[in-house]
């Protein structure tokens, strides 16, 4: 059960962040915009499968769908993530203002 407990902590912030949180708006699409890689550790989140693996499908499941969807590839927009499980770090590729919004969202994760 205490395994269980991250993920679920996860998912009641992901609850409370749809209902309440302010995210970044989205970009017009014909405004050109900076785009910069930042590597995220993540370690400390709850990431890890109850048998100790590294999974952050969840987080960037959440981080695509909260801070500016729309600036994600998956929506034809130019950020990209992707996990670096090596040391527990998501790698994304993004507009200076979504990293912003990132580091934003992660750092209220962290409590900080």
């Amino acid at each position: 059960m205490s395994k269980l407990k991250p993920i679920v902590l996860l998912a009641v912030a992901v609850i409370i962040a749809f209902s309440s949180a302010t995210l970044l708006a989205d970009k017009p699409a014909d405004e050109k915009v900076q785009i910069v890689v930042e590597q995220y550790r993540i370690g400390d989140l709850p990431v890890w499968t109850k048998d100790g693996h590294f999974d952050s499908e969840i987080l960037m499941m959440y981080l695509q769908t909260t801070v500016a969807p729309n600036t994600w590839e998956a929506r034809g927009g130019p950020a990209t993530m992707a996990p670096y499980p090596q040391n527990a770090s998501l790698v994304i590729r993004a507009p200076i203002k979504t990293h912003d919004a990132i580091k934003k969202v992660l750092k209220q994760h962290r409590g900080q």
